[in-house]
């Protein structure tokens, strides 16, 4: 990603920027001498960077220098001398940084930067060989296209896995300044050299994560990689991930803190300024600005999922409904064929408790008992020893009438009066009610009573009359 490392110069004074365009065309006038007039239109932002960063660890500033502006030929800009260390490193740094450029397009598939990468390739063996003179060796880099290429063909490859390769790659190139000739004895030391070394892997990795948030929505429309990108299912290709997002926002917010302290302990002799309004103010509001539209991105896709989802989902919500509802359906037939039958039966109990002859369906039939040799014989003349007469179901009422309500006697029992059975008043007597009497018999609550068919017995045991459960037992 060209043109990240950019200062934000609102921050800055007057005289601070006129020192960074002191670089920038400087810059412009060593790729034009070393490299050809053709290569000044490959300058970007990121090699005025690497130009500052090493002239702030050098004993000597560059020297300055003026030089007729290609675009204003009228123009003469002041700059610094295009011989100067900064200048060449910088100078070199930029071709290799497009040459990797052109031959990660080419491993994606552009035609025009296969054709046009061989065009460069004398100008960037130029400047391996430019770099090796200041003392730098950078053929680890050699290839780095195929290395990235390789991480990226795991299609479950994070945020920060996928920029690995760019943090060594770039923490490789800010390491080496260490030994570019004329650095002050402070650079050379272990811990400045370490400081660099993650300097320049915060970088790499902020610019890798910056333009993966900021290329998303090319990224998905093209089926190119994205460390935002997760295989869909049933071969739907690639698709927005919102975990993913968040985790590459999370580690460029750890890369963009690394780099704010960073900033504060490089050995930088001059320039300070202007690297943090590089590292601290720019990169930090580019990296917003594509965190913003990455999220935004990612909230539509997920809106646009939803809404593809929600036909299906409404199909098989109808379809549910319409299970619920016959299954609910099939319940209440069935319970109200159940109620149907149980009324019938009920029916048929009361047909069959309006017969005096037949005894209730409902009724278990019991095993008639054996008569003993005594019982078999004729019944003995007078009443059986034992029994009441007033209380013998069997017996005749007294001369006289019949009782009538407050001659009826007292039958106590367990559930209470034998009065509780309205059915006497209507009969005329304790006697016909659970014998003869037809109202008796099909009306509540004596019809239980009287269809146990042991008479006084029952109407004493029964709890109220409830029924013969318990009592004929």
């Amino acid at each position: 990603m060209f043109g990240t490392l950019k200062p934000h110069s609102c921050g800055l004074a007057c005289d601070r920027r006129h020192a960074y365009a002191t670089f920038y065309c400087g810059l412009c006038k060593g790729l034009g001498d070393h490299f050809g007039t053709a290569t000044r239109a490959l300058l970007t932002y990121d090699a005025v960077f690497l130009a500052l960063v090493v002239d702030g660890l050098m004993v000597e500033r560059a020297a300055p220098d003026t030089c007729r502006c290609p675009m204003l030929p009228l123009v003469h800009r002041p700059t610094v001398r295009p011989d100067s260390v900064a200048m060449r490193y910088a100078s070199a740094m930029q071709l290799l940084l497009v040459d990797q450029f052109l031959a990660d397009r080419s491993e994606d598939g552009k035609r025009v930067a296969k054709v046009a990468r061989p065009l460069l390739s004398s100008r960037v063996t130029h400047a391996y060989a430019m770099l090796g003179e200041l003392g730098v060796s950078m053929d680890e880099v050699r290839g780095f296209e195929q290395v990235q290429a390789r991480v990226e063909r795991s299609l479950d490859a994070d945020g920060h896995a996928a920029s690995e390769p760019t943090r060594r790659a770039l923490g490789l190139a800010f390491e080496r300044m260490t030994g570019l000739p004329g650095v002050s004895e402070e650079v050379a030391s272990d811990g400045a050299r370490e400081a660099l070394r993650e300097l320049g892997r915060a970088l790499g990795g902020a610019i890798y994560l910056i333009d993966a948030l900021d290329d998303l929505e090319k990224d998905h429309a093209s089926g190119a990689f994205n460390p935002c990108l997760v295989p869909g299912r049933k071969g739907r290709g690639r698709v927005v991930s919102w975990p993913r997002v968040a985790r590459v926002w999370d580690a460029l917010v750890a890369d963009l803190t690394a780099l704010d302290a960073l900033a504060h302990t490089l050995p930088l002799l001059r320039h300070r300024d202007l690297v943090r309004a590089v590292v601290v103010g720019e990169l930090r509001r580019t990296a917003r600005a594509a965190a913003e539209r990455a999220h935004a991105y990612a909230r539509a896709e997920g809106e646009r999922e939803r809404q593809a989802m929600g036909v299906f989902a409404r199909g098989l919500s109808s379809l549910v409904a319409a299970f619920v509802f016959a299954w609910v359906w099939l319940l209440s037939h069935t319970a109200y064929a159940q109620k149907g039958e149980t009324k019938s039966k009920d029916a048929s109990v009361d047909a069959s408790a309006n017969d005096a002859s037949a005894p209730p369906s409902w009724l278990p039939k019991l095993p008639k008992p054996t008569p003993s040799p005594s019982e078999s014989a004729s019944p003995p003349s007078g009443d059986p020893p034992g029994v009441d007469p007033a209380l013998d179901p069997t017996a005749t009422p007294p001369s006289g009438g019949a009782k009538g309500k407050g001659d009826r006697p007292e039958v106590k029992g367990k559930g209470g009066s034998g009065r509780g059975c309205g059915c006497l008043d209507a009969c005329g007597g304790f006697r016909s009610c659970c014998n003869d009497c037809p109202i008796c018999k099909g009306s509540d609550p004596c019809a239980s009573c009287c269809k146990c068919g042991n008479g006084k017995d029952c109407c004493n045991c029964c709890d109220s009359c409830k029924g013969c459960d318990g009592c004929c037992k």
